[in-house]
């Protein structure tokens, strides 16, 4: 499929006229203005002289992909990686991203792939290896390709939203609210920022607690990981523990926005301990711990969580935030001098 190596000699590449150019600029035009199949007319003429020209090739597959049909963009996609091109490995995602879209994840990850040994820092392709093995629901691979992804880009917020996501989906609650909490310094407003906010609100405030007689049992649903050794466990105890401590008696007045302001201090400062005593690697212990510690060690976790969870209707988070706009000023001057 996406094999070219030795034994399928890749083809010479035809070079356009400044004409041909301008035909697949009046193409892209079409495209964006929605006429796919106009689009494909102003392409068609460029490689009817012309068929080994990767970027009307890419161009046409991108109109088909738009469209729908995936099985033409797959098809005119590997003709356009064949050839011997400084877009093959665009080419090589596009491929890639048909075929996932298309129901057929494994031959995705082969192009994809193929198209990583062809550019290794292009960040895209590293971002939809982990989204194929997300949906496979292959964890562990896909936080290490969306930590590929930071690598080249750190600010890169999808990847960390997809970070954030597998580990929700392994009930690694600690390792999530930091991805989460990483993400909206990337992004805050956005129809996707305020479904993360919900997301990082839920997996804060996931404590059920029952009442037998005058005595409260507090049940908290972690994931302890199977090496004992794993500074995970000892991240999602504190965690825990976070949350239990909620229910003291002289935080009973609290509000929902100060319980998450102490919890979350809580996390950044003991996750930062518990780094120090480790030599763990990734994105959780490289990147989220020693920023977020620094930040709490800063005194602005309080100004963090405010802005953070404004917008979902908590009680206490707009009058705090009428009140304290020193706090979130400096906050955001502090944010801007260490990122």
């Amino acid at each position: 499929m996406a094999k070219t190596g030795p034994a399928q000699a890749l083809l010479p590449e035809d070079t356009l006229s400044d004409e041909e150019f301008m035909q697949v600029r009046r193409g892209v035009r079409a495209h964006d203005q929605g006429d796919f199949a106009g689009a494909r007319s102003f392409y068609d003429s460029i490689l009817a002289n012309k068929p080994n020209s990767p970027i009307a090739l890419y161009q046409k597959a991108y109109a088909y992909q738009q469209e729908g049909n995936l099985q033409a963009c797959v098809e005119v996609a590997e003709r356009g990686f064949r050839i011997r091109s400084t877009m093959r490995f665009e080419l090589l995602h596009l491929h890639g991203i048909c075929l996932d879209m298309s129901g057929q994840p494994e031959r995705a990850l082969e192009s994809f792939r193929a198209g990583i040994r062809e550019n290794p820092d292009y960040l895209r392709l590293n971002y939809s290896v982990g989204v194929t093995l997300e949906n496979l629901l292959r964890h562990d691979e896909a936080i290490r390709a969306y930590e590929s992804a930071l690598a080249i880009d750190v600010s890169h917020a999808s990847s960390h939203l997809g970070i954030a996501q597998v580990y929700k989906a392994m009930n690694l609650k600690f390792a999530a609210s930091l991805a989460y909490t990483y993400f909206l310094f990337y992004e805050r407003d956005t129809d996707r920022s305020f479904a993360v906010r919900e997301s990082l609100y839920s997996l804060l405030s996931s404590v059920r607690k029952s009442q037998e007689g005058d005595q409260t049992a507090v049940n908290i649903n972690l994931n302890i990981l199977t090496s004992p050794d794993d500074p995970m466990n000892a991240a999602e105890l504190a965690l825990g523990l976070s949350t239990v401590s909620h229910s003291l008696p002289e935080r009973a007045n609290w509000t929902e926005a100060e319980r998450l302001y102490h919890q979350l201090s809580t996390i950044f400062r003991i996750g930062g301990e518990v780094a120090e005593k480790s030599d763990a690697e990734g994105a959780v212990w490289g990147i989220y711990v020693p920023f977020l510690s620094q930040l709490e060690a800063a005194g602005h976790t309080e100004a963090l969580t405010y802005l953070n969870f404004q917008g979902l209707g908590l009680e206490g988070v707009e009058r705090w935030l009428d009140e304290n706009d020193q706090k979130v000023q400096d906050f955001i001057v502090w944010l801007d001098s260490v990122q």
